[in-house]
């Protein structure tokens, strides 16, 4: 601590680094999800699912680079950061199940498509946040 300032700490991935992790997690997500939300896409809930799916998508990219921040520093603060967005992409990968396999298949309100698409700004924002050089 410098004068009532902590000094930040730089991440150990460059940017080519931190794009393959974001198109592994794509691919990875996608190959997981198509064969599951194929027969959903006729019931009506092809913008709620495919909300979720880039939900999913981001928050398993920011909980990689969590993981691989947390193992260069080690710090407290950067462990907290890494379990919130290993929780959010749990909660997304059970909202998706939970709409993916519920049956009769559920049919989606505006309230929350809302909701989910402020999580997906939410979550676009830090991993923008991610690839920002200041």
């Amino acid at each position: 601590m410098i004068q009532g300032f902590t000094i930040m700490q730089n991440s150990s991935m460059d940017i080519k680094t931190k794009y393959k992790v974001l198109l592994y997690s794509l691919v990875a997500v996608i190959l997981a999800t198509v064969p599951f939300s194929i027969s959903s896409f006729q019931n009506g809930n092809e913008l709620h699912i495919l909300i979720h799916t880039c939900a999913i998508i981001l928050s398993v990219f920011l909980s990689v680079v969590g993981v691989i921040t947390y193992r260069s520093f080690k710090t407290t603060r950067l462990f907290l950061v890494m379990c919130a967005f290993v929780s959010i992409c749990l909660a997304e990968i059970t909202a998706l199940s939970l709409l993916l396999l519920s049956t009769p298949p559920s049919f989606t309100n505006y309230d929350s498509l809302i909701t989910h698409g402020l999580i997906l700004l939410m979550l676009s924002f830090f991993a923008f946040g991610i690839f920002r050089k200041d």
